[in-house]
């Protein structure tokens, strides 16, 4: 089923505990980091028994992370990099600490989002029922794409998302 709609929040100004949103990924989540870089981080839980996977899900109080790396389920795990970062808000969950230099976080508006990164294109998701609408912009790096329910932002992506063939975690 759908998520229900949820209300927009205040665009926060700045928090203590968050993970900054940029074209490079979400805190220490970032694009070209291996999994043995990951792994080593204190800040990131992952699970050594999934480092084959090319999809790896965490799982976080209010969201959930879709970390997807390179390479294929021969390649050395501890070498494969991180090529898109997904953060979604969990069911009836608003105001998560991904926040950017922007000030915009989930829960944020389009307008909200459209004054922080002006110039970017709206559209229709292709695989994700529970977005309404897409705003993607170019982020330099990699494309950032917001995820809307209504007029509120509940997804972030940084990099190229595709459709996972397999997913752990």
């Amino acid at each position: 089923a759908p998520l229900p709609i949820p209300t927009p929040i205040p665009t926060p100004t700045s928090s203590g505990n968050t993970w900054a949103l940029s074209a490079s990924g979400v805190g220490p989540l970032t694009l070209g980091r291996t999994w043995g870089q990951l792994a080593a981080d204190p800040t990131i839980a992952l699970d050594g028994d999934l480092a084959g996977c090319s999809t790896v899900f965490l799982m976080v109080p209010g969201y959930q992370i879709a970390v997807g790396f390179s390479g294929s389920q021969g390649d050395v795990a501890r070498d494969r990099a991180v090529r898109f970062v997904d953060v979604q808000a969990s069911e009836g969950a608003i105001g998560t600490p991904v926040l950017g230099e922007s000030g915009v976080t989930l829960g944020s508006t389009a307008a909200a989002v459209e004054k922080a990164y002006p110039g970017g294109t709206w559209a229709v998701p292709a695989f994700n029922p529970e977005m309404d609408r897409i705003y993607v912009v170019d982020g330099g790096a990699a494309p950032i794409t917001f995820g809307f329910a209504g007029d509120v932002v509940t997804g972030v992506v940084v990099g190229e998302r595709d459709l996972a063939y397999e997913f752990c975690g």
